[in-house]
């Protein structure tokens, strides 16, 4: 796997643009039924004939952060608190199997924070958050998660910035199994980064760049007939 991923964007249009990076959701499973939150990972404004590049590491990060918001609502952006480097459980060609990375997360003084590192129970693929039961201390609950914005989620590396990629908000008591996915889109309009999206991949005019074919660098280029498309 290489270290880092590259991905340059070339404005045509014949305006100023504003391009923003989206990763595939990742597949999360819990002892809850999680609702999970794409953001615009990073948006860069790129002039008519210019190009930006957005630099990915391959590194994947659990994180904890908040909201100035309700996801889901417009208009509402994360900001990263803190982040854990996350390993991947993985499965050696004898069939040997080995845990992904497990972090425990609590409400401290009326903020998300990872606490201590569990024993590894990530699945394959995957990695794990464990949030604490609540109690009278911490005040942590599904409601109160939503009235303060404590969020927790998929963290990347992108132009040097730790941000978030997908976001969740957090119950209490629970086992976050978080899957990445190596599949990021490039889209352009009025985004910024961190912004938590309520809208499926789907429905973007995009171009799709797929990192799980073994490539490591790819060329998006928007015309100046409006076709956004990637050139690997």
């Amino acid at each position: 796997m290489p270290n880092t991923y590259t991905i340059s964007v070339t404005n045509q249009s014949g305006n100023t643009q504003q391009y923003a990076l989206f990763n595939e959701p990742p597949k999360v499973t819990a002892n809850v039924d999680p609702k999970v939150w794409v953001n615009a990972v990073k948006v860069v404004p790129v002039g008519p004939g210019s190009t930006a590049k957005f630099t990915i590491t391959s590194q994947y990060y659990g994180y904890v952060g908040s909201s100035d918001g309700k996801p889901g609502q417009d208009n509402v952006a994360v900001s990263v608190a803190a982040t854990k480097p996350m390993t991947l459980g993985s499965k050696a060609l004898d069939g040997t199997a080995t845990p992904g990375d497990t972090w425990n997360m609590d409400v401290i003084s009326g903020a998300p924070q990872f606490t201590t590192k569990g024993n590894s129970t990530g699945k394959l693929g995957a990695f794990c958050i464990n949030t604490a039961p609540g109690t009278d201390k911490n005040n942590f609950s599904f409601q109160s998660a939503q009235e303060n914005g404590w969020v927790i989620g998929l963290g990347k590396i992108v132009n040097g910035e730790e941000l978030a990629a997908a976001t969740i908000v957090p119950q209490p008591n629970c086992a976050y199994q978080v899957q990445p996915v190596n599949i990021w889109y490039i889209t352009y309009g009025d985004y910024q980064s961190g912004q938590v999206c309520n809208f499926e991949m789907t429905g973007l005019t995009k171009a799709t760049v797929d990192f799980t074919s073994g490539t490591s660098n790819a060329k998006v280029v928007h015309s100046a007939g409006g076709q956004i498309t990637t050139q690997v």
